[in-house]
């Protein structure tokens, strides 16, 4: 019993960590149907609950990050050596008059950052 436990975990946390994208929405339904059951009443039903993992021992640098690693579960570490401010840029747009109520769409913006 204790081998197919330790079996059935395995493949589960390689699930988990090979295709986290994919199984995660399906994990926070899971915790939120749990917490629901154990506390009935007690937990508002609109109020959602997140999976968060601690300790994943799978460690990749910032710069050996590849495509291969998209969907999955991935702990990055790196050093931060420059940070900017993350200007937004309207490129288009749709505006309302105030008066009679009329919508103008995909007004193309020509202004920019420097």
């Amino acid at each position: 019993k204790q081998w197919y436990q330790r079996r059935v975990r395995g493949n589960l946390a390689a699930t988990v960590q090979d295709e986290y994208y994919r199984v995660y929405p399906f994990l926070c339904k899971a915790l939120s149907s749990y917490v629901r059951s154990e506390h009935p009443g007690v937990v508002q039903e609109k109020k959602q609950f997140y999976v968060r993992f601690i300790d994943f021992m799978g460690h990749t640098k910032i710069r050996a990050l590849t495509t291969s690693k998209i969907g999955q579960l991935t702990k990055i570490s790196g050093q931060v050596v420059r940070t900017h401010p993350v200007h937004p840029e309207l490129v288009s747009g749709t505006f309302i008059c105030l008066e009679c109520q009329t919508s103008i769409p995909d007004v193309i913006q020509q202004f920019k950052y420097t």
